[in-house]
């Protein structure tokens, strides 16, 4: 009796590991097609600037989002620095100055000039201990506030 079970089980195990195998050869079927015409869709836009050819990737859903490389292999969109250096002026000071005149002053034109200063010092550069990127949500003061837009900012070729 015990035999006939086990024999019963291996029966049904290889009835199951066909039928998965089956869905596998499908599933891989599937997705090379898929990348195909991805690899198909890439090779049929026309020659643009690294930045125009993100924009067509992207817009066109060809990808959510890319890095376009040189012929030679160099990243050349989206922009990466060569090198970054330590700041070397107090941002910490700037930061202070800028909060002071956003939120107790309400001198949203001179926090945006001293966010502006920090942006240009700081620029390809690696804040140490704190930097725009870290330093919490975007200040008031530089938020967008409205236009054709409906409030957002677009960025690219032309805008």
């Amino acid at each position: 009796m015990v035999e006939a079970m086990r024999s019963q089980e291996l029966a049904v195990r290889q009835q199951l590991a066909n039928v998965y195998r089956g869905q596998l050869r499908a599933t891989r079927d599937r997705l090379l097609e898929f990348v195909a015409g991805k690899l198909r869709a890439l090779d049929q836009l026309p020659a643009a600037p690294p930045a125009l050819r993100f924009e067509n990737i992207v817009r066109g859903r060809i990808a959510d989002s890319c890095v376009v490389y040189d012929d030679s292999g160099a990243v050349v969109y989206p922009h990466v620095p060569r090198r970054l250096v330590p700041v070397t002026f107090d941002s910490e000071t700037f930061w202070k100055e800028a909060q002071r005149l956003e939120f107790e002053e309400v001198d949203l034109t001179g926090a945006a000039a001293v966010y502006g200063q920090l942006m240009a010092e700081t620029e390809d550069r690696l804040p140490a201990g704190r930097g725009v990127a870290g330093a919490g949500p975007l200040p008031s003061a530089l938020r967008s506030t409205g236009g054709g837009s409906g409030g957002r900012r677009e960025c690219g070729p032309g805008s």
